[in-house]
């Protein structure tokens, strides 16, 4: 788990799921791909989405 620009993030990498990483920002949570960026849930502020993104 780690702390980003008030964002806390965690990864998560398994052998029967995708790898994608956790992000809470404040009351909202959303599930990223990696490496791809892309949103599998939830939603982030578009700044804040663009910050984890990068």
């Amino acid at each position: 788990m780690g702390l980003l620009f008030g964002c806390y993030l965690w990864t998560i990498n398994s052998i029967t799921c995708r790898t994608h990483l956790h992000v809470e920002y404040q009351e909202q949570k959303v599930v990223i791909a990696i490496p791809e960026g892309n949103v599998l849930e939830g939603a982030l502020p578009a700044k804040k989405l663009r910050l984890v993104q990068a």
